[in-house]
């Protein structure tokens, strides 16, 4: 009896050992993954703090003398960088009417004068610059803010046929020369080009993200798929502001490196209530090269397609023309812009869209400090609402 008793504890206790060692190997296991854990937080706070880091060099990049207007309520206006982050959208639509209504009356008393007055000539160059000024401060200050800006100046475009269309009547009242048009379509290219493997890129992060949202309830498991989707939405965030740069770089190419003052004041008026649009503009360019037979650059042969990106919206287009002296030079003056606006948002670093032989980089401050009256004084931050409100007047009100 006492050697079955022995038999049945010794029993007794291998169960439990084989226990208590099921349990350690769980616990080890529990260990191991909570360890991989902390090291990916770990990571992820540096990533955040390096993200907090570039944020801050942004913001002290943006940081320009205050930007002044003098087609609002009649007097000079000058709006420093926190006023322009306190401006809403329809504050800013209403600013941007104010303007296309002053060019559309200098470009009519133009066309009325047998010979072109200096004076006018002046005010049709100095509104275009403001306002291309203004875009481009707001496409680096408020880049979301000014999406929705211009996509609700389209709103009455319903289609993509209905808004090539309209891009096509407008690019062919600029009168453009053979030259500017295959000038514009090479933007274009390059534009494609760096845009692509972007938008690949983002599609992978989307299946990412979807990949790991969660599905089960064991906490740990599910710690470790919010750390890999932050990581991945993180990765998606730099995805957007890389489209934003290139964006910017093709505008300011476009905008600034082909058309002259001239064209750029008539663009504004004749896509007016659109913005306007460097990718339209190029996408008509190619679609009426196309209707009237014209042959198109090798490379740009097989994109013909490509007239629109569906999902890819465009940033505030940067609306600086380029010099009446030499309105045919993207080589150069657009090259110049387009590195002067990568500055502002990728941290000083030129992301160019490149041109041969040519190594341009212009600081977004050195542009920046053309843009207003240096001795303005800025106002506080916290009344910079206030202030635009009062600056604006009763013209925003009506």
């Amino acid at each position: 009896a006492k050697i079955q008793d022995l038999h049945q504890q010794i029993e007794e206790l291998t169960q439990k050992v084989g226990s208590l060692q099921t349990e350690n190997a769980a616990l080890h296991s529990r260990t191991s993954i909570l360890e991989k854990v902390l090291d990916m937080r770990n990571e992820q706070i540096q990533v955040m703090q390096e993200s907090k880091e570039i944020t801050q060099q942004v913001d002290e990049q943006t940081e320009g003398p205050p930007l002044t207007l003098t087609a609002v309520s009649g007097q000079s206006i000058s709006l420093t960088t926190d006023m322009l982050k306190a401006l809403s959208p329809e504050q800013i639509y209403k600013i941007y009417q104010t303007y296309i209504k002053e060019l559309s009356s200098r470009l009519v008393e133009l066309n009325q004068e047998a010979c072109a007055s200096e004076d006018i000539t002046a005010q049709v160059e100095k509104l275009t610059k403001e306002v291309s000024f203004l875009l481009m401060r707001l496409s680096v200050v408020r880049p979301i803010e000014t999406r929705k800006f211009i996509a609700v100046s389209r709103q009455y475009l319903h289609n993509e046929e209905e808004a090539i269309d309209m891009w096509k009547s407008v690019v062919n009242s600029i009168n453009l020369n053979d030259k500017q048009k295959l000038d514009i379509v090479r933007w274009k290219q390059l534009f494609m080009q760096k845009v692509e493997p972007i938008v690949d890129e983002r599609k992978k992060l989307n299946v990412q993200i979807q990949a790991h949202l969660p599905q089960e309830s064991f906490h740990t498991r599910n710690a470790i798929t919010y750390i890999k989707t932050h990581e991945a939405v993180a990765k998606l965030r730099e995805n957007l502001r890389a489209e934003h740069n290139v964006t910017i770089e093709f505008c300011a190419a476009v905008f600034k490196g082909v058309l002259n003052s001239f064209q750029m004041a008539s663009l504004l008026v004749q896509a007016y209530p659109a913005v306007p649009d460097a990718l339209a503009v190029a996408s008509a360019v190619i679609a009426d090269m196309n209707d009237k037979g014209q042959a198109l650059p090798s490379a740009l042969a097989d994109m013909q397609s490509n007239q629109g990106m569906p999902g890819l919206s465009m940033a505030a287009p940067l609306l600086c023309p380029a010099s009446d002296h030499n309105p045919n030079a993207p080589s150069t003056a657009a090259a110049a812009a387009a590195a002067a606006a990568a500055a502002g948002v990728s941290q000083g670093a030129s992301i160019g869209l490149g041109a041969v032989g040519q190594n341009q980089q212009v600081p977004l401050l050195q542009t920046l400090h053309g843009m207003g009256n240096r001795d303005v004084m800025a106002p506080p931050a916290d009344l910079a609402a206030a202030a635009v409100d009062g600056l604006l007047g009763n013209q925003l009100q009506q």
